[in-house]
């Protein structure tokens, strides 16, 4: 079961975002909860993005902040 405010979530059909149909599958929304990542074959890949995603973030964040 999903806690809540956990970004990752499963659609198990065909369904619409902004006017555009997503395929059933994993994603994860970001920091904005407005746009969403995927879809990915697993929970297991859909975190393993989110957490890529989440790196990146952090390293622009430090390029601003260093920069």
């Amino acid at each position: 079961m999903r806690e809540p405010g956990d970004p990752v979530f499963r659609m198990k059909t065909m369904w619409l975002m902004h006017g555009h149909p997503r395929p059933p599958g994993w994603y994860f929304w970001d920091e904005t909860w407005g746009n969403e990542h995927g879809p990915f074959e697993t929970e297991q890949l859909s975190r393993k993005k989110l957490a890529e995603y989440v790196e990146h973030l952090e390293g622009k964040l430090g390029e601003v902040n260093n920069g």
